[in-house]
C-alpha cells in the first residue's frame, strides 16, 4: 500500500489536504505493512488486558493448567477465565487439551514468536554505514 493511499484511507478531507502539503515529497514512496498486521493487532489487543497477560504469564511458568486453577491462583470465577481462555485459544495464543471434563492449557510460543518479530521488524531502525 503506498502511503498517499494510506493516508486517504484514515484521514478527512482537511486533514488530509494538511499532510499532502506537509508530507509532498514522500507521497509516492512506497509503504508496506506486514501482511499479518491484522492479526498483529488483535494479538496486542488481547495482550493489553492485564488478566489475558497474567494468565500467559502463569501459563509460562506451569506449562500446562486447567481453568480452576487459573481462576483460583487469579482470584476471579472460572466463567471469567474460560471467557479470556476462549479470546487466547480463537486468535492461536494458546492450545487446548481436554481430559475428562477438565480442559488443560499451554502457552503456543509460535504464535507468540511470530507476533514478537513482525513487531520487531516494523520498528527496526536502519542504519546506513
Amino acid at each position: 500500500m503506498r502511503l498517499r493511499d494510506y493516508i486517504e484511507k484514515i484521514r478527512s478531507e482537511n486533514c488530509r489536504r494538511t499532510l499532502m502539503i506537509k508530507y509532498q515529497s514522500i507521497l509516492d514512496v512506497d509503504f508496506k505493512l506486514p501482511e499479518n498486521i491484522d492479526q498483529l493487532c488483535l494479538i496486542l489487543n488481547a495482550l493489553s488486558s492485564d488478566i489475558r497477560l497474567l494468565i500467559l504469564y502463569i501459563l509460562a511458568q506451569l506449562q500446562e493448567v486447567p481453568i480452576c486453577l487459573l481462576a483460583s491462583m487469579l482470584k476471579k470465577d472460572e466463567t471469567l477465565i474460560s471467557h479470556h481462555m476462549k479470546h487466547l485459544k480463537n486468535l492461536g495464543l494458546v492450545f487446548e487439551r481436554r481430559e475428562g471434563k477438565f480442559r488443560y492449557y499451554t502457552v503456543n510460543y509460535n504464535k507468540l514468536s511470530e507476533a514478537l518479530t513482525t513487531l520487531t521488524k516494523m520498528f527496526k531502525v536502519k542504519t546506513s554505514c
